[in-house]
């Protein structure tokens, strides 16, 4: 098959808007992820790739750290805010009934539209009512929320360092789009009232990204260009089977981070093709 298909959101841009029925009122003034990212269609070796993997026996994520190497001198959630390193959940959407339908509900959307693919990509927002209907915003809703519980859970160290209101707030979080450090810092009651991702979440005090969450749909030679997202963290579900569904393909990612151009000519140092439904986290500098 040549489609391939992902949901993805990303948290905390400032000038952003939300898919979320419930009020959502900004507390960032801005944070920034630059991990790079790009989906692509071309096959890489392994050889060529630099990066190392560890796992928790306690847990069911893996960590992909792109400099080669675990820095013990970090927190996780350091490391993710750094764009050192990539976490991978597994099952947070069902592969044989979750992704399936977002897919065939994305496949259905995309045969709506008269124009053709852009780069070989759909691209659909989950709040766009012209695509889908209330039952598709409830289940994307549903699949953020278990993530965010499981960061809360497993990672607390990711609310701790990129979301946590205090003093130090400002001087944690990464550069926004125009290159700016944020100054302005949450309100202080947060800190009690809002004590973890999901508390944030439920509580309307997260942005997002405009148009997200939302579903990319690639037709066979499809690509999402290499880009620096400029928020604090990043939500990508793949929605279809490596090997299965499509060939190729994958999400690459490039160590070094502020020193990484927006458009590298190099081979990425990790390309992730996870089964569907796993949950792919990162932020970065």
């Amino acid at each position: 098959a040549d489609a391939f298909a992902s949901l993805g959101t990303r948290v905390g841009d400032s000038h952003k808007t939300s898919f979320s029925r419930r009020s959502q009122r900004p507390w960032h003034d801005s944070s920034a992820l630059q991990s790079i990212a790009i989906d692509t269609n071309t096959d890489i070796d392994d050889d060529d790739l630099f990066f190392s993997k560890t796992t928790d026996e306690n847990c069911d994520h893996e960590v992909y750290w792109l400099n080669g190497y675990e820095n013990e001198d970090k927190t996780l959630g350091e490391a993710v805010g750094d764009g050192e390193a990539v976490i991978v959940i597994p099952n947070m959407a069902s592969s044989d009934e979750d992704c399936p339908w977002l897919f065939e509900s994305a496949l259905a959307a995309c045969k709506k539209r008269d124009a053709a693919a852009a780069r070989g990509r759909f691209r659909f927002s989950v709040s766009d009512p012209s695509a889908f209907d209330d039952e598709v915003v409830e289940l994307c809703e549903d699949i953020l929320l278990d993530v965010l519980d499981y960061l809360d859970e497993e990672i607390p160290s990711v609310y701790a360092h990129l979301f946590e209101p205090g003093n130090e707030w400002a001087g944690r979080q990464p550069l926004n789009a125009r290159m700016e450090q944020p100054t302005i810092p949450p309100e202080d009651y947060l800190k009690d009232t809002c004590v973890s991702l999901t508390e944030l979440y439920e509580s309307g005090e997260l942005e997002w990204s405009e148009g997200e969450p939302a579903i990319n749909v690639y037709e066979g030679g499809g690509y999402f260009g290499a880009h620096k997202d400029h928020l604090a963290l990043t939500v990508l579900i793949p929605l279809t089977s490596p090997g299965q569904d499509f060939e190729g393909g994958g999400t690459g990612f490039w160590a070094g981070n502020r020193d990484v151009d927006e458009n590298p000519q190099t081979a990425p140092s990790l390309v992730l093709k996870p089964p569907p439904g796993s949950a792919l986290v990162f932020g970065g500098m």
